[in-house]
């Protein structure tokens, strides 16, 4: 649906106008963040989509580490499921998302 103008399976869940709000920076002005609503923009200070996803990306994370990142410039989108809760709470996933993100990236041919 994000990455289809809103619709999904044939119908229309969010308008393009909405979909649009919900992906642009409300928040220059709090510089470094860069959030659209209900979103993590890409160069925001939590920004997790790696160094090869587009500027138009967008993605949200979750604490066990999940994490769900899209790019709309490529048409790519990444869905990482991890617990790092399992060995503990002091283990960051913040390097994991990051590589998985530009693995995924990397591997799509601009052709």
């Amino acid at each position: 649906m994000w990455l289809n103008e809103g619709r999904a399976n044939g119908l229309s869940v969010l308008s393009p106008a909405a979909l649009r709000l919900a992906t642009v920076s409300h928040t220059a002005h709090l510089r470094p963040a860069n959030r659209g609503l209900g979103w993590v923009l890409k160069g925001d200070r939590w920004d997790a989509s790696g160094d090869l996803m587009s500027p138009n990306a967008y993605g949200h994370t979750g604490f066990t580490g999940t994490s769900l990142w899209i790019d709309p410039a490529t048409g790519v989108y990444v869905v990482l499921l991890t617990n790092r809760v399992h060995f503990g709470r002091d283990r960051s996933v913040a390097g994991l998302r990051a590589a998985v993100h530009n693995i995924v990236a990397a591997s799509v041919s601009k052709a």
